[in-house]
């Protein structure tokens, strides 16, 4: 059993102090404009400068729900008209609510640089409170928290503007308070180990799988190792119960939106699998060196290459580079070899977490052995669909690592004279800061058109173009400005967008082209009906991004809309705005198609679609009481099949198809707002195709 050490709180204050002088000077020139420098990565790769946006924008979000009473797992500000729930985006409110208040005063953008020093901060303490429990003294323990947050896979986070994954304090402390619980199985380690696990959810998804299976290697060893087995069975249970006490609110928000989750196998998505295997760590991972002195040019190209042979180049370092640091490693090596008798469990542990950071296969230096790996059997489970680099793990790895350098430090200072540490010591500073000083940080200006502030103040959906949902974060930087809601938006994991893709109006001012004719009218009155339910008010071009025939697209598109020639109502030379009139006296039912439809076909003069098994339409009531409506479906049978219309779990009709051509008129009364209703057919395998087809319908239409 480790003794429990307290440290006079001046080494406390003393040690924050000195790693937050580290955290402003590894980030500078940051401290000199904080509210308007992002720091970045590659000059290629424009995402660090667009992940960094996103996390501004989570700071902006959070302090905008807060402020005005919203919940901040949820936003109807993005992929409107739907929103978006947070529970498994990059959200890290663990990170964003001490920073509050910095944003509150000067803006999001100098809380975000907060933000980065208080991660770099924190996770060295962290360090210097978890390597205390096993070395005495000051200078070993924070130097050891240095070596931690200074190591170069904890500044490739930096590098890439990922400020959840840089948080890596919560996770250390979660490390901590399960080898205090080992130790005293009491309610109180057994509370503040549950409070550091609902920091670690608070922070990154991808922390939480780390900690999960670092507990379940940890609890495997004391169960085959302590003898009062039946003790470490009350205290995990403890701790569990009230860890589940202290998420209640997070796991009641996770289940009310549990069917909304996209859980899809890894097994049976070429993507995911193909990206876990890139997104893994190479056998000699934590060897690789620090990549800061070949920042650019065809010195890194190099690198690169010689180091991952075989990985395509859109995998980027951020997403397999483990490097822990010469230095560390060797310290490690020298502490393992003197203290690893005594520490089995930690070695254990840490080399569970190497195995599951080396992703589904094995690879090394570089090449793809295709020998399977126990990741291989983890990836099937479905809550790791949410994740998908395995590299990851290795963070625990690094931490495991610390501890045995801070025992190497301790057993190669020891019958030292006070003197020979004092050179000791300073050698190793030097050589800590000759390995793992960044040079060479890229860096952003987070601007935003002055358009942005003049439209803040004229409430409505801002329509931003280009549409360009995984490339670029610009709606989400313009947002924090005009605060009204946008299309899409710039997140992580993108969710369905069933509106965006079945809605014509939506469709041809994002993506600036035509909607074809379709079985639903496409008329000026039936956009503008559209128009009156969806109040999309603001469409803001970026010239330098777009060319001139999608502006040329654009413009006819809005005069088809509005029944003018619609003029700019902004034009910097850098964005043009258009100010898109209500339709307040258009406001009409409209219908909208769903999924289970196949591709229009036409001959040239008719237009159809084949229905399925399951095909869907919405019904759009913009009125704020049910209205009777006449649905009409003129279908031109082929084939004799059986059909059902449903809405929700009420039958609504059942008719038999003959090959023929049949008008079908149906009356109903439908409720405020968007409705589902959904057609169920039986189906025969359609000749020379391998489509399972019901019956093609040339025109859909709704009435009051």
């Amino acid at each position: 059993m480790l003794p429990i050490r307290r440290a006079p709180l001046a080494h406390h204050v003393g040690a924050l102090c000195i790693y937050l002088l580290l955290a402003i000077a590894l980030t500078w020139p940051l401290a000199s404009r904080p509210g308007s420098l992002l720091i970045g990565g590659y000059e290629s790769r424009g995402f660090t400068f667009e992940d960094g946006s996103q996390n501004i924008w989570n700071i902006w979000w959070v302090g905008h729900a807060l402020a005005e009473g919203k919940h901040p797992f949820w936003s109807d500000m993005l992929y409107y008209p739907e929103g978006l729930q947070f529970y498994f985006q990059t959200l890290n409110l663990a990170g964003i609510v001490p920073v509050l208040p910095i944003h509150y005063a000067w803006g999001p953008v100098a809380a975000y640089t907060c933000a980065l020093w208080l991660a770099l901060t924190l996770t060295g303490y962290a360090g210097f409170l978890l390597t205390r429990a096993f070395v005495p003294g000051w200078f070993i323990p924070l130097f050891a928290g240095f070596l931690l947050t200074a190591s170069p896979f904890h500044l490739m986070k930096l590098r890439g503007n990922h400020v959840n994954l840089l948080s890596m304090q919560w996770m250390v402390l979660y490390v901590l308070g399960l080898m205090w619980l080992t130790q005293r199985r009491d309610k109180r380690s057994a509370l503040l180990l549950a409070f550091s696990a609902l920091m670690v959810a608070l922070n990154d998804w991808y922390w939480v799988l780390a900690c999960a299976f670092f507990t379940l290697a940890w609890f495997a060893y004391s169960l085959w190792h302590d003898s009062d087995r039946q003790g470490q069975l009350r205290a995990y249970g403890r701790f569990v119960g009230y860890t589940l006490i202290l998420a209640t609110p997070l796991l009641v928000g996770i289940w009310g939106i549990r069917e909304r989750l996209q859980l899809v196998p890894v097994a049976g998505d070429q993507w995911w699998r193909v990206e876990n295997e890139h997104f893994a760590a190479d056998a000699l991972g934590l060897f690789f060196p620090a990549l800061w002195p070949w920042l650019e040019g065809e010195q890194q190209q190099a690198l690169l290459k010689a180091l991952t042979p075989h990985t395509p180049p859109q995998y980027t370092p951020e997403a397999w580079y483990v490097g822990a640091g010469w230095l560390l490693l060797a310290l490690a090596a020298v502490g393992m070899w003197h203290a690893g008798q005594q520490r089995w469990r930690w070695l254990f542990v840490g080399g569970c977490m190497w195995l599951l950071a080396l992703g589904p296969t094995l690879t090394v230096a570089g090449f793809k052995l295709g020998i399977p790996m126990p990741y291989a059997l983890l990836q099937e489970l479905p809550f790791l669909t949410v994740a998908r680099r395995p590299s990851h793990f290795a963070a625990l790895c690094i931490v495991v690592a610390m501890i045995f350098a801070a025992l190497g430090l301790q057993h190669i200072s020891q019958s030292r004279t006070r003197l020979q540490r004092g050179f000791l010591y300073t050698g190793l500073i030097a050589l800590a800061v000759i390995e793992l000083w960044p040079t060479g940080w890229l860096h952003y200006e987070f601007q935003v058109d002055p358009l942005f502030a003049h439209i803040r103040n004229k409430p409505g959906v801002v329509v931003d173009l280009p549409y360009e949902e995984l490339w670029t974060s610009r709606s989400l930087r313009n947002q924090t400005v005009h605060e009204q809601p946008i299309l899409g938006g710039y997140v992580a994991r993108r969710p369905p967008y069933p509106t965006f893709y079945s809605n014509p109006l939506f469709s041809q001012l994002a993506l600036m082209k035509p909607w074809p004719d379709d079985i639903i009218p496409l008329d000026p009155p039936t956009l503008q009906a559209m128009q009156c339910y969806y109040r999309l008010r603001h469409v803001v071009v970026a010239l330098d991004e777009t060319e001139a025939a999608q502006l040329s697209k654009l413009t006819t598109m809005l005069t088809t809309l509005t029944g003018t020639t619609l003029q700019p109502t902004y034009n910097d030379g850098s964005y043009l705005a258009y100010e898109l009139p209500f339709f307040a006296d258009a406001c009409r039912a409209f219908l909208l198609l769903d999924r289970g439809w196949f591709e229009r076909e036409t001959d040239g003069v008719r237009i159809w679609r084949w229905t399925g098994a399951e095909t869907q339409f919405w019904v759009i009531n913009p009125f704020a009481q049910p209205r009777p409506m006449r649905l009409s479906m003129a279908i031109d049978g082929r084939y004799p099949v059986y059909s059902e219309l449903w809405r929700s779990h009420e039958l609504l009709a059942r008719w038999e198809i003959q090959p023929t051509r049949r008008d079908y008129e149906l009356l109903l009364v439908v409720p405020p707002g968007a409705t589902q209703f959904t057609i169920h057919s039986t189906t025969i395998a359609e000749p020379g195709t391998p489509r399972q087809i019901a019956f093609p319908l040339v025109a859909l239409h709704i009435e009051e």
